[in-house]
């Protein structure tokens, strides 16, 4: 018999210590014995899969099934009658795809077909959704092999073998990616790819992925399905192959998991100078750095043109993060822990104490920081209120922000708009009254890199008149030489007339025009606006695309343009030949410039509030408006179209957007 006094300390140091590892091993931690107390009739199977590993003697593996186990508590899955009654949208698409028929991402007979649907059956809501806790109909075999297939990728993937257990669960492990019901995704294409991940010869993580990434179906990214909001099933993507970024990237991080890749989400909830946010996926390298990736354009390095608020990376396990107990001042939206913040990754942040100067009656304990989302201001993260401050961590530079208080789903101003400069500097934009000025505003909205690339498709584009039907007589009228940024006029210096007219798009683009418009007639005249039959190549049925008709329906809002870069072009016959004086034409874009005939609104922040400048109707491409004060915020509305609007600032005689 032994007693503490015969056996020292180190000795009992080491009993104990062997106790403690077999009494860990052999006891479920609590957050799992939570789940199982929460399982009901599930909880067998539940229990099968911890004893399958226990009696395997693998502990790692026996980790990982107390890893998933434990952190069911908020995962499930959506499934019901709410949902599959809009399946028809997917038949759609899945018909077009099986036709080899090209869906353009904002196809209007895609569109016709969900508006339709949305009109019969009410706009989709995840109210009437059918929830399945996956602690309660989660399968022991279906989590058993979710393991052991992912421990198998580890042994065979010589990316997987130097991260850390904590980020093999993160990045591997996990067996769903959203709110998909459960389904073998991970089986199926651990198999169906095996022979293909053999026969690729990589020497990074990065190389293999790159290969892997040409076998695996790719997605198409569809605008209509922005209107979806449930999670698409794995099985139903392979089908479709069409979604939003949300569906998306769920597709794209079980897919690349299942063939040995670290994959995760990251996304900003809200861009910092643009309308809405956006959802990636993120390839952990062998260095541990992440890399993002839009895998619908390519496993390449993404580099986006906006600027960045917050983002943050998903993960399947609760973090250990000091949320606000008051949740009347924090909306829910931001008491989310399961993400971490890797703004850091992206940007340069920092952390900043914002004086408040408007108090709010009661007291708030907390405050948001907002930037500007459509028409109102929208948060991005919470802070502290400490001394009339609130303390913001992290916060991405070179964007406009407003401290707010939030009150039961209310935002109240608790300070002036600000610039955190990409140096760390606080510049508060308080207007003054005692400095005006006048202001020469050409647009509503930034043009963004996006919307250039369309305009800059008519680049070396030209307009040719002709008196032979195909154009074996063609002759030059104008060649554009400068990206069109609004609605351009052409003057034509050529005497002869000609029967028809058309404009040909560059051979790198893919038509990408508006509006066309033909001035002149039998005397030199530039103010009579010419008509005839439109004609035009290549034939593009409204239902699928857009056609070639589009440039003469008056709406700069739709245009031509094809799927594939290649020869097209858009014109008229006049039945007569007709003297071409001027051509007006307008690229493909958001129609965010000022247009004629619209009316307008500057508005400047003051003292918590928009303050209208008055109203004008448009005569040109521009608005003047005088004694404007200075130094201040400001935005302009359409009142007749559109929805987007960015604030900006006005410096050097130019608007700034933020």
């Amino acid at each position: 018999m032994f007693t503490l006094t015969n056996i020292n300390i180190k000795q009992f140091s080491f009993i104990l210590l062997q106790v403690l590892l077999f009494c860990s091993c052999n006891h479920p931690p609590r957050d799992v014995r939570m789940i199982l107390n929460m399982a009901g009739e599930n909880r067998p199977e539940l229990e099968k899969v911890i004893d399958h590993f226990k009696e395997s003697g693998n502990k790692e593996k026996l980790k990982a099934a107390y890893f998933l186990i434990g952190n069911m508590v908020d995962k499930y899955g959506m499934d019901g009658n709410e949902i599959r009654k809009y399946d028809q949208i997917f038949e759609i698409l899945d018909s077009l795809k099986r036709n080899k028929i090209l869906i353009s991402s904002n196809s209007p007979y895609i569109q016709g077909k969900w508006d339709s649907l949305v009109t019969l059956l009410g706009t989709p809501s995840m109210d009437g959704v059918e929830i399945f806790p996956d602690y309660k109909y989660i399968t022991a075999d279906y989590l058993i092999e979710n393991i052991d297939l992912s421990f198998k990728l580890r042994d065979e993937s010589p990316w997987l073998k130097n991260i850390s257990f904590g980020q093999f669960c993160e990045f591997v492990l996990p067996y769903r990616s959203g709110y998909e019901p459960l389904e073998p995704w991970r089986s199926k294409y651990y198999y169906k790819y095996k022979s293909v991940r053999d026969s690729i010869n990589a020497d990074s993580c990065l190389q293999f992925a790159t290969s892997i990434n040409t076998c695996i179906p790719r997605l198409t990214f569809v605008g209509m399905l922005k209107s979806y909001p449930f999670t698409i099933p794995f099985s139903k993507m392979e089908i479709v192959r069409h979604g939003a970024c949300p569906h998306i990237v769920v597709f794209n991080a079980s897919a690349l998991r299942a063939n040995g890749l670290p994959v995760s989400i990251d996304y900003a909830p809200l861009w910092g100078n643009r309308n809405a946010g956006h959802k990636w996926n993120v390839l952990l390298l062998e260095n541990g750095k992440p890399y993002p990736f839009d895998r619908y354009w390519n496993i390449i390095r993404i580099n986006y043109p906006y600027n960045i608020a917050k983002v943050y990376r998903e993960t399947f396990a609760r973090q250990n993060i000091k949320l606000p107990g008051i949740k009347q001042d924090v909306p829910e939206m931001l008491l989310n822990d399961h993400r971490i913040d890797v703004t850091q990754e992206y940007t340069k942040t920092f952390n900043i104490r914002i004086p408040l100067k408007y108090p709010f009656t009661p007291k708030k304990k907390y405050a948001v920081i907002c930037t500007f989302n459509d028409t109102d201001w929208f948060f991005q993260d919470w802070g502290k209120i400490e001394k009339k401050q609130a303390y913001f961590k992290k916060i991405g530079s070179g964007i406009v922000y407003l401290a707010m208080y939030y009150d039961n789903g209310s935002l109240s101003p608790a300070s002036d708009p600000f610039i955190l400069t990409v140096e760390g500097n606080v510049s508060f934009l308080v207007p003054s009254r005692a400095e005006t000025q006048k202001m020469q505003l050409i647009r509503k909205y930034p043009c963004f890199k996006s919307t250039q690339t369309y305009c800059n498709y008519m680049l070396d584009g030209n307009f040719q008149g002709a008196n032979k039907a195909d154009f074996r007589d063609s002759v030059m009228l104008f060649t554009i030489t400068k990206s069109p940024e609004k609605i351009e006029t052409a003057t034509i210096n050529n005497s002869s007339k000609f029967r028809y007219v058309r404009y040909r798009s560059p051979f790198k683009g893919t038509g990408d025009v508006a509006e066309l418009e033909f001035y002149g007639g039998n005397k030199s005249s530039d103010t009579l606006k010419l008509g005839g039959k439109v004609i035009g190549f290549p034939e593009i049925p409204p239902t699928i695309g857009t056609p070639y008709q589009y440039v003469f329906d008056g709406n700069p809002e739709t245009y031509f343009g094809r799927s594939r870069k290649g020869s097209s072009w858009a014109g008229l016959d006049f039945g007569t030949p007709k003297r071409i004086t001027k051509i007006k034409y307008c690229p493909r874009s958001d129609t965010n410039f000022i247009l004629v005939g619209d009316t307008y609104e500057l508005c400047y922040w003051d003292n918590g509030e928009w303050v209208s400048m008055g109203t004008q109707v448009a005569k040109d491409q521009f608005l003047l408006y005088k004694n404007v004060p200075s130094v201040g915020l400001y935005i302009l509305h359409n009142l007749s179209r559109g929805r987007e609007e960015r604030i900006f600032t006005y410096e050097d005689g130019k608007q700034v957007f933020w």
